[in-house]
Parts: C-alpha cells; structure tokens; sequence
C-alpha cells in the first residue's frame, strides 16, 4: 500500500516559542463559580445525538452524578479522591495540606462541568456540538475558543505537523471504539479530505469552518483542565496538591515538609516497569506514546498518533516523549508536537523554546516487537538540563 506524503517546508522554530509565551502572558487561569444542584439519579445524553447542546441543568445533574461516583479516602493527613471514567480515563486529586472533601467535590465538580465543554465523544457537549453542526460557523465559548485558538496557533506554528482537525481520521481508525481496523484506502483519502487546520478560521469567539471538518483537542484538554484544577485549589488556599488527569501529572507546590514529589515515566509496553523516575515540585509531567492506545494485525503496530499529511500512524522510531514544564496545558501540547516532529527536530524545539520557558524533554525510542513483546534496544535522548532539573533517574 502506497500512499502520498505531502511536502513540508522547513519548520520556523521561532513561532512555537512566540506563540508558547503569548499563550502564557495571555491566558488567564482562572477558577469557575459552580451552582450547588440536588443530586439526580441518571443522566440521559442520548437525545443530544443530533449534536443539540447541554442545558445547564443537565449539566449540573452531571456533575452530581460524577460525585455520585468518586472515590475519597484519607490517609496521613492527606485526602485524594479518584474518578474511573470522567474524560473516559481515571483522575486523581491528592491533597497533602487539607482534608476538606467539599473543597476536593468542587475539584472534580469543576473538571465535569468542563468535560461537558470539551470532550469529543460525551453527546451534547459544546466540541459534540461543534463537530456536529452543518452552518459552517458558530458562536463558542471563551473557554472553547482559548484552546481551540491554541491548538490552530500550534498547527500554523508547526506547519501542519500538528492538528486539531483530525477527529474524523480518530475516528476512522477507532482506537476508542475497541475495535479498531486499518481503514481502507477510499476512506482514509475521502476522510483525509475533512482534515486541515488551514481552513479553520476563529475571530473572537465566532468559529468558521468547511463542511465535515471535526475537531479533536486531546492532545491539550487535559493539559489545560489540569491547569485550571490547580488554579481552583491555589485560589481556596492549597499549597501542596498532586494531580494526575489520565498520565498528565501536575504537582502544585512541594509536600507539605517541602520535599518534591515522586514521578515514574512509564516503560512503554511494561506497565511494572519505570523508564525512570522524576522528583519535581510545581511542574506538570506529561508523556506521549505509541503504547497508549494501539492494536496490532498483520504483525504490525499502529498507534493512535496520526499524521495529519498520510492519515497513518507517525512512523519515526519513537516510543515516548515526556515533557516537563510549569505549564500543563503546554506539556501536553507539546509532548504531541515533539513526538510528531521525531527526536531530532522534538529536541532542536525544545531547546529553542527554552529560551523563554523554562522546558525539558525526554525521547525515548526503540523498536518494537509485538510477537515477542520485547523493546530491542532502547534509547534516551535528554534535551540540556532535563536530569538535573528533574532529578531523574533510571528505575531500578
């Protein structure tokens, strides 16, 4: 099977940086008011499958029914409490410095009522909607527009490597669905067709965009949510916090005795083994990987991060990129970016954009033998002071 790469000019580094620090001057992470609601049994999306928005009230009974469902214990003086499903993933909330379990329910009450703003897949949500209206425009929220304007300013920044369009290929492939398949050829060109940032045009809070185009925010949401959950718990006075979002980690603070937190980098492949381990305080960690999400047939793999240009998986040898930064909504990002991009050009990025971030990156590539199950020969790439700075060190 052939297929055509479209051709791409030299990537102007330069834009990623300006682009990364306006998002940071820019952006304000604030808190959001929420609405005390009565608990209701049951929430029923399923009349939204015509891409009718949320109510407010549905919202809230959502949000109730989150609660309804979140794990809290209290251990050492510390709270965490711990969600199976809420952005189809598991979240967990660790508070070192206070063992108030309303403030840690208004945690996860916040990160609801945003999933019933960005997720791609829960009908009804305001993304749902989008990717489901035909007009050619709407009017989103602020909320919205601030990462959708993000993830276009990165796709014009990278090019194209990077791109929020791609839901349809997602899609397409399936690798949420459980039944995941190589796409024929037909489809992978007419679904090819749907995808190009290019064409997307957002003023303000009015979104513009072709027939078919569908928006996938996955590679920054749960950056993004990460950032406004620490916001929430900064603003009610907590100091010492450790949240985990589906792998994207964010430490607030230190521990209470000031000590820095305990990170493992996961071994792609191995889930009882590290790639090693980080000792942070107020950074966010996030990796990105090709053991994720993936299946395997005919004796090869294919993962769930796709090249907008092909429509197939990236293929450049990578296993993991990790990386770390104040921000989580840019780690998350990034660690895409720089994945696509390959261990080359991911660390020419990085060292470029540290120039006015602090930001460090790991690469960790091999290749991957699925009958055996087996890495042949691993390999790290650090970018400059990424040991150092993170205290890392090979697992044991």
């Amino acid at each position: 099977m052939t297929c055509t790469i479209k051709k791409r000019r030299h990537i102007p580094r330069r834009s990623f940086l300006l682009t990364a620090l306006l998002f940071l001057i820019c952006s304000g992470l604030t808190g959001c008011s929420l609405k005390k609601t009565e608990p209701e049994d049951a929430v029923d999306f399923s009349h939204h499958l015509d891409g009718s928005r949320i109510t407010r009230e549905e919202c809230s009974a959502y949000q109730e029914s989150i609660l309804a469902t979140l794990l809290i214990s209290e251990k050492d003086g510390s709270l965490t409490g711990t969600h199976t499903g809420l952005f189809s993933t598991v979240v967990s909330v660790t508070l070192y410095d206070c063992t108030d379990t309303e403030l840690l329910k208004g945690c996860f009450s916040l990160l609801a009522e945003y999933e019933t703003i960005f997720s791609r897949t829960l009908p009804g949500s305001e993304l749902y909607t989008v990717n489901h209206n035909t007009s050619g425009s709407m009017e989103v929220s602020k909320d919205l527009a601030e990462l959708l304007a993000l993830g276009l300013s990165f796709g014009e920044a990278s090019n194209g490597h990077f791109d929020i369009t791609t839901a349809p290929l997602s899609s397409l492939w399936g690798f949420s669905s459980g039944t995941p398949a190589v796409p024929e050829p037909d489809a992978l060109k007419s679904c090819l067709a749907t995808v190009g940032g290019e064409n997307v045009v957002l003023e303000g809070t009015q979104l513009y965009y072709p027939a078919g185009t569908q928006f996938d925010l996955g590679a920054l949401a749960k950056g993004w949510l990460a950032d406004r959950a620490a916001a929430y718990l900064t603003e009610h006075g907590i100091k010492s916090a450790l949240l985990n979002l589906g792998g994207n980690t964010l430490a607030l603070g230190a521990k209470p005795d000031g000590s820095a937190y305990r990170i493992g980098i996961a071994m792609p492949f191995s889930p009882a083994e590290l790639a090693g381990v980080l000792t942070i305080k107020d950074k966010s960690v996030v990796t990105s990987g090709i053991y994720e999400r993936f299946f395997v047939e005919g004796g090869t793999l294919y993962h769930h991060i796709l090249d907008a240009a092909t429509g197939y998986p990236v293929q450049n040898n990578l296993l993991s990129v990790t990386i770390v930064c104040e921000s989580s909504v840019l780690a998350d990002l990034l660690s895409t970016v720089c994945f696509l991009l390959g261990a080359d050009d991911g660390l020419a990025l990085v060292e470029e954009l540290s120039a006015g971030i602090e930001i460090y990156a790991m690469f960790l590539s091999g290749s991957y033998n699925p009958e055996a199950q087996t890495i042949t020969e691993p390999e790290y790439l650090f970018s400059k002071g990424f040991q150092e700075a993170t205290g890392f060190r090979f697992s044991q």
